[in-house]
Order: structure tokens, then C-alpha cells, then sequence
């Protein structure tokens, strides 16, 4: 297969990188890439690439991409995500109209977020998680990025609101949880989240890795 791209469903529990081996093992491909990692606990949209199709994860195909999910206020961790180790935890019972005009007001549009400790971004040519890992201080620089489209959709309790958002390549949904409960000083933290759209495409176009089949390896042409 000299090119083509695979839309998968990842499911829980499965980094990135071991679901495009699964994909390489099962469809008996040599090259394959995909357009943004999505953390293991998050569930949606994967985009691979396959043979020369993976140079297209640098064109900007796939800048603009769309989750849905659960905030947790009350509750701050080492990753931002309900994954990490307990920092704090207390009581708090959020409004959600509040919630809604502070989200309206402070994370539409173009703003500036400082990456999780725990994340990929680089400091002294070191990943910033093994650091984090380590014990060693050091900070993040903040960097732009923008907001298209935040709603917070319900409220499951006193604590935990659902959401849809709509953002920019690069943008990290953990630090809009830590960032939220910073506001509300109750601490905040991503309990749940599943991407649902990458750039032009849709996870209900997607497949479950363990339903693959050759087929499922569609033309660069879906991306427009």
C-alpha cells in the first residue's frame, strides 16, 4: 500500500503509538503515522497515515479538532487527567451558569495556556513528563492557542460538568480543566474525553482496531 489514511476508534487503556502498531501488525503495513496523539485514558478519533500519506501530517490538514468529555472541579492531579497522582481534593458545589459565563468570557477565541507539567513539550531538549517524572523543577512557556467553540453541555453533579470544545491543533484539554478550577479555586482536572472530530473528519467514520480490515484503508481524497 503506497499510500492511504485510516480512521480509527481508539478505545481506552491504548497509547497512540501502540495503536498504529496494531494497525501495522493486522493490516501488514510497513510505514504508518497519525495526525495527533491522543493520551491513553482519551478515547475517538485517530487519523493514520499510511506509506507517503504520512508526510501529510505537516500540511495542516489537521489543525482544527473537536472533543467532548467530563471536567472534575474539586480535585487537582500531577497530570491534569484523573490518570495522575492526588495533589488535592475538597468539597465544592460549581453553578453552572457561572461556569458557563467564565468559559464564554476567558476561553473563546485566542489565549494563552501553559502545557501540563506531564506532557510531551520539550525544556533543555528533555520531555517535560520525564522531568516531571524525575522530581526537577522547571517551567512551561505559555503558548497560544485558540478556542473556537466551548460549550459546557450539563451538569452530572455537583462537582463533574460535561462539555464539547472545539479547538486548534495544540491545544491541551487538561490544562482548560486545571485552568477552570484556578478560577474557581476548587482545583480542577479532565475526568473523561473522547475526540470527535480531526479537521474535516468524523469518528463516526471511524473503525474499532479489532474490526480492521484491508478496506479500511481509504484514499487521500477524503480530506479534501
Amino acid at each position: 500500500m503506497n499510500a492511504g489514511v485510516v480512521l480509527i476508534d481508539k478505545q481506552e487503556g491504548l497509547t497512540s503509538a501502540k495503536a498504529v502498531a496494531i494497525l501495522k501488525r493486522k493490516l501488514n503495513l510497513k510505514k504508518v503515522g497519525h495526525a495527533g496523539t491522543l493520551d491513553p485514558f482519551a478515547t475517538g478519533l485517530l487519523v493514520c497515515l499510511v506509506g507517503k500519506s504520512t508526510k501529510l501530517a505537516q500540511v495542516g490538514l489537521f489543525g482544527r479538532k473537536a472533543y467532548e468529555g467530563v471536567f472534575k472541579f474539586g480535585v487537582t492531579t500531577t497530570t491534569d487527567d484523573i490518570t495522575g497522582e492526588m495533589i488535592s481534593e475538597k468539597p465544592c458545589n460549581i453553578d453552572i451558569q457561572k461556569l458557563r459565563n467564565v468559559v464564554k468570557e476567558k476561553f473563546i477565541g485566542k489565549i494563552s495556556q501553559v502545557p501540563p507539567r506531564v506532557s510531551a513539550k520539550h525544556v533543555n531538549g528533555e520531555r517535560a513528563y520525564k522531568l516531571a517524572r524525575q522530581g526537577v523543577e522547571f517551567n512551561l512557556i505559555p503558548k497560544e492557542c485558540e478556542i473556537y467553540d466551548f460549550e459546557i453541555t450539563d451538569k452530572l453533579s455537583d462537582t463533574d460538568f460535561s462539555f464539547k470544545v472545539e479547538v486548534s491543533g495544540g491545544t491541551y484539554i487538561r490544562a482548560l480543566a486545571r485552568d477552570l478550577g484556578a478560577i474557581f479555586e476548587s482545583g480542577g482536572t479532565l475526568a473523561a474525553l473522547r475526540r470527535t472530530k480531526v479537521g474535516k473528519l468524523r469518528v463516526e467514520e471511524a473503525v474499532c482496531l479489532d474490526d480492521l480490515q484491508v478496506s479500511n484503508i481509504l484514499s487521500e481524497s477524503i480530506l479534501g
